[in-house]
């Protein structure tokens, strides 16, 4: 290819001839240009033309290039003013007309107000093109004279619109049939959305919008007040919800498409008034009841949006506390002892799954749930349910239960959440501690690792006090293992054989056990004294107490029988696992094959209770029973003989003998409510020392202001007082010279 090499280089300047630069002189015309005489004149007459076809919808004769050109010659040559002069009128006199079509439309259609809509929509967006064309036609004039006097061609045109359909008188024949088109949408028969539109447009730029609005709010008010009363009886709470829902929704939808985007809040704010705040206590005493019945939360968060949108929110909150108390009531009356604990737990997790998705964790529903089990749990005797808690969380603690690891925690999360509404979580500690101790020491604990959690979640609870004994009682079971190890070292190969182990319990930590002068094998007393031996040995200023109410035992059993389809003198070899009682109780008939009760009872010396409690776990087993009994009645007789069953037969080696399980009596609970007193006691004293000692003066009322609210149980004002009696007897207060006031004495 060619390439070409440029440089630029300056353009020469003209000279003169004698060496000076030339000047270039602009000169004007000597005469200046004239415009025609009949220039306005012959402009106008092709302009009125050309207005005149744009409103009536004819061809225009002239060029729209040239019809232009010839505004711009009379703006240029000082015709402004004549020109808007003369444009003014002929577009006022054009107005007029359309808005006579329209008179004449609303006389034509008469009451059919949708085709008289479609007339006006097509003579407004004539209109509209007719004076945008105009507007283009002069936009010369537009944008000088019209825009110095303040507008433009398109509001004056507006203006004279509006003037025309008020002298036409046709102004509230379209607002009449808008509300009317409105109307027929929102029950559901046709109207042409861009018809409305198009005219309410209209009714924006003639200043009408805002008595239309108006009227169209009052339209709603009335027709949704009428459906709300209609509907709200015969529909179901759920049906109701959904179709206030679906016409709220439906009347966003219709604001948008028709009406100006302020109207929208106007129009919403009187649709939810009208159907859900002034029908709020119908919706709600009849939905709430059956929402929380049949568990149905996508119900409840609907109606929950739409009272919260009308600021209901505080009686959806005072329906929902009121239908969880009668529930809670019910469950507490009605269902069964063992039941009671299940159906609470099952209420408390449909109401918190409704509290995390219908009220969205609303911290004023949350304390409402809070109120309405603290009320129904504590109402009556709160002991009892204390009581109830905690022996459902020994039926999931023990072996046997039904939970998976993760299932468990679970259940202890469950559980913890009922204690938390206890007033009476000593009550809860006395019987949890009660049956964590026979746990611990059966080994009936499905995991230890939930054992320590639940007590972790006591600590966190109620502190370290709460749970001093409980996690004694862990310090010892693991002293126990180190104690046994040592013990099994130094003790004889016969005791070591016999597989004996022994628990150590502090008597601070664990629950009180009755001791009975039980007559144990010879075996077990050397295993027994070699072991006290051992650990007094190791702890000096210490004692040691057996007992047998707890513990367990193997025993081997050698059966010769001719059922077992052996030779003669052969023997089948069993293993019997089974309570410490019914060891020494079965041992007997080593002796004799046969007894009667009262020599059983005076060879073991054990309780009445507990010796008949024995014998009938052995007598029990329709099948094959280990003692066959000779007596009549249910209750046991002195004279009633107990035989060894020669024919005992089992598919298994190892066979666990039941106890006879005895819900607790009314006794026991007693004795464990009444420790649980005591110590309320002794906790109210030291409420009332604390505060006297920080205070050295205070009035009777103050003083039990100051003891309700310290203390963590519930507390009457008697019980108050006659602790601060017993104070008073033992001179740690003194009654002050001023009428009911105490002083503390140091």
């Amino acid at each position: 290819g060619i390439v070409l090499l440029c440089r630029s280089m300056p353009l020469p300047t003209p000279k003169k001839a004698g060496g000076g630069i030339k000047k270039l002189v602009l000169q004007p015309f000597v005469v200046a240009p004239k415009a025609p005489s009949n220039l306005f004149a012959a402009a106008w007459t092709k302009l009125q033309a050309a207005v005149v076809a744009i409103f009536t919808r004819k061809p225009v004769s002239f060029s729209k290039e040239q019809l232009y050109r010839d505004v711009e010659a009379l703006c240029i040559n000082n015709h402004e003013a004549a020109l808007y002069g003369k444009l003014e009128p002929e577009i006022a006199s054009l107005t007029r007309q359309s808005a006579r079509r329209i008179s004449d439309a609303m006389k034509e259609c008469g009451a059919d107000s949708g085709r008289f809509l479609s007339m006006v929509h097509v003579e407004w967006s004539a209109w509209c093109d007719a004076i945008t064309a105009t507007r283009n036609l002069f936009l010369v004039l537009d944008r000088s004279f019209i825009h110095r006097k303040g507008g433009s061609l398109w509001d004056i045109g507006l203006r004279l619109l509006a003037t025309a359909l008020e002298q036409a008188g046709v102004q509230g024949a379209i607002i009449r049939c808008l509300r009317d088109a409105v109307t027929a949408q929102r029950q559901g028969r046709h109207a042409s959305a861009d018809t409305v539109r198009s005219i309410v447009e209209l009714l924006v730029y003639i200043a009408q919008y805002d008595s239309f609005e108006e009227l169209c709010l009052s339209d709603a008010d009335v027709f949704y007040r009428e459906e709300s009363c209609r509907l709200v009886s015969l529909m179901a709470p759920a049906e109701y919800v959904n179709h206030c829902d679906g016409r709220i929704k439906e009347e966003i939808g219709r604001c948008q498409a028709l009406f100006q985007p302020a109207t929208m809040l106007k129009m919403l704010d009187i649709t939810r008034h009208a159907l859900v705040k002034l029908q709020c206590s119908t919706m709600l005493e009849k939905g709430v009841q059956d929402f929380v019945a049949e568990h149905r939360v996508q119900d409840m968060c609907r109606m929950y949006t739409i009272c919260e949108a009308v600021g209901e929110v505080a009686a959806v909150r005072s329906a929902w506390l009121a239908v969880v108390k009668s529930s809670g009531t019910a469950i507490m009356k009605t269902a069964e002892s063992d039941d009671i604990v299940e159906k609470l737990l099952q209420l408390k997790a449909h109401c918190d799954e409704m509290l995390r998705v219908a009220f969205r964790n609303s911290v004023s529903f949350a304390m409402a749930l809070k109120d309405a089990f603290e009320y129904f749990i504590n109402d009556g005797n709160p002991n009892v349910s204390a009581q109830l808690l905690a022996r459902h969380t020994d039926r999931i603690l023990k072996v046997g239960s039904k939970f998976s690891d993760a299932g468990l925690d679970e259940a202890i999360d469950s559980c913890w959440g009922l204690f938390r509404f206890l007033m009476a979580q000593d009550v809860f500690e006395a019987f949890f501690r009660k049956d964590l101790a026979k746990r611990l020491i059966l080994g009936k604990s499905a995991s230890m690792e939930a054992e320590v959690r639940m007590v972790q979640l006591l600590r966190e609870e109620c502190g370290a006090g709460f749970t001093t004994k409980l996690e004694g009682m862990f310090r010892d079971i693991n002293a126990g293992k180190a104690l046994m190890d040592s013990f099994l070292q130094v003790c004889d190969p016969e005791i070591e054989s016999l597989g004996f182990t022994c628990q150590v319990l502090t008597t601070v930590s664990w629950p009180t056990y009755p001791i009975s002068e039980v007559w144990y094998p010879a075996s077990i007393i050397r295993a027994q004294e070699a072991f006290k031996t051992h650990y007094l040995g190791m702890h000096t200023g210490r004692s040691l107490k057996f007992v047998a109410h707890l513990g367990q035992c193997t025993l081997r059993m050698n059966v010769i029988q001719s059922v077992f389809a052996m030779p003669t003198g052969s023997c089948t070899k069993k293993e019997l696992s089974m309570s410490m009682y019914q060891a020494i109780v079965l041992l007997q008939f080593n002796q004799a094959d046969t007894l009667t009760f009262a020599e059983l009872q005076a060879a073991t010396g054990l309780p009445d209770l507990e010796i008949r409690r024995t014998l009938l776990s052995f007598t029990g087993n329709k099948g094959c029973p280990l003692l066959v009994r000779e007596g009549k009645g249910q209750d046991l007789a002195d004279s009633d003989r107990f035989t060894f069953n020669g024919e005992f037969k089992s598919k298994l080696f190892r066979i666990l003998v039941n106890r006879v399980q005895l819900k607790e009596t009314k006794d026991e609970i007693k004795k464990v409510e009444t420790r649980v007193s005591e110590d309320r006691q002794y906790q109210v004293d030291a409420i009332i020392v604390r505060v006297m000692k920080a205070r050295k003066r205070l009035t009777h009322t103050a003083l039990l202001e100051e003891v309700f609210k310290n203390a963590t149980f519930p507390v009457t004002a008697s019980e108050i007082k006659k602790r601060i009696e017993s104070l008073l007897d033992r001179e740690y207060l003194t009654r002050d010279h001023a009428p009911g006031t105490y002083t503390y004495m140091a």
